[in-house]
């Protein structure tokens, strides 16, 4: 399970429905280790709260590697004008379990979750 908080410029919160400079959802995917996509999760919408700062838990995205090909998870913002480029790139770590890898292995995703607010805010600026 990885886990994020909202993205935040000039410090303040910077999602918005309808708005195309601010983010409306996030997406992830699993990647292969030369960033080709395996899969494309269904868009993370956001979650209203009054919070006026980063709530590092605000979104989930499960992970359920299928494939001993998935090496990282992507996370990218999502503003009315589409998918910014950039987005932050985890690594899936191989947690153990059978001997098959990482299909059959308990995995999970590395930190790094949290950069992505960073990336996110470049992105947008």
């Amino acid at each position: 399970m990885v886990n994020w908080g909202g993205v935040q410029l000039d410090g303040k919160m910077a999602e918005a429905a309808g708005s195309t400079s601010k983010v409306i959802s996030y997406v992830g995917y699993l990647t292969t280790a030369c960033g080709a996509t395996i899969v494309k999760a269904q868009a993370i919408p956001l979650t209203a709260d009054a919070s006026a700062c980063c709530n590092p838990k605000k979104y989930t995205l499960p992970v359920g590697v299928q494939s001993n090909q998935g090496k990282f998870i992507v996370i990218k913002a999502v503003t009315a004008a589409g998918e910014v480029d950039a987005g932050v790139k985890i690594p899936i770590v191989d947690a153990g379990g059978a001997a098959g890898g990482v299909a059959d292995a308990a995995c999970t995703a590395g930190a790094g979750a949290a950069a992505f607010v960073a990336l996110a805010v470049a992105a947008l600026a």
